[in-house]
């Protein structure tokens, strides 16, 4: 994906940290009142993910395509209490694209990011403070107070556990609905390992109608994230 298509996406979905509270590892804990999912870090340790974009501007057989293909490692750099410090570097898979300068951030046992009161974006949520049952929903609403301001809300349910390629993971199902500089909707599913509640993979879908140069034009981005 050259950095005009780079651009554009960026400022289409509003965010450098979409990613960021789906990558982390988390911790699982049966109770009485259902499932507690936490995030639990060790220093040192570190995950390798394969992140593929495909995005679609237009519609018919010659709307512009593009996409990125890459690998980003998230590090525990260190703790603070029951938060981490991580660092997010990517590595493209495609020799003539340039690599992603990494960035640190800090991140809470529920996943949250320092300065955001949600953490999370399109693909990534906040755990729920509170047990869940299969079937249990919960709604995360994001704004941003510049231009035209964006809101975008993510319902995220738990939808129970299954097997992938014989590994026995937790499923998230996400919706998202958005409205502003872009009428965006999409779905998606995130699956935790719950051997030691890591990603092991996620799926997003997105739609969106923004303006360019006047005219509205449709935007398809579908996104996966497996760990390698």
């Amino acid at each position: 994906m050259n950095q005009g298509w780079k651009a554009f996406i960026i400022s289409l979905l509003g965010a450098g940290s979409l990613l960021i509270p789906a990558l982390a590892p988390a911790q699982v804990t049966t109770t009485k009142e259902g499932f507690l999912f936490r995030k639990k870090f060790s220093e040192g340790d570190a995950w390798v993910y394969h992140v593929e974009t495909k995005v679609t501007m237009g519609e018919g057989r010659r709307a512009p395509k593009g996409g990125s293909n890459s690998l980003s490692t998230l590090t525990v750099k260190g703790l603070q209490g029951k938060s981490a410090i991580l660092e997010l570097s990517d590595a493209p898979v495609k020799k003539n694209e340039r690599p992603t300068t990494a960035f640190t951030l800090k991140v809470d046992e529920l996943g949250r990011i320092e300065g955001s009161p949600v953490g999370g974006g399109v693909v990534g949520f906040a755990l729920p403070e509170k047990p869940v049952k299969v079937g249990d929903k919960f709604n995360i609403r994001l704004e941003s107070g510049a231009g035209n301001k964006d809101i975008i809300q993510h319902t995220v349910k738990f939808v129970g556990f299954t097997t992938l390629s014989k590994q026995k993971v937790a499923r998230w199902d996400v919706i998202t609905a958005g409205k502003g500089s872009s009428v965006l909707t999409g779905t998606g599913a995130v699956y935790l390992n719950i051997t030691d509640g890591s990603l092991y993979q996620s799926q997003m879908n997105l739609t969106a109608i923004v303006q360019r140069n006047g005219q509205p034009v449709r935007v398809v981005m579908a996104t996966t994230i497996t760990l390698k």
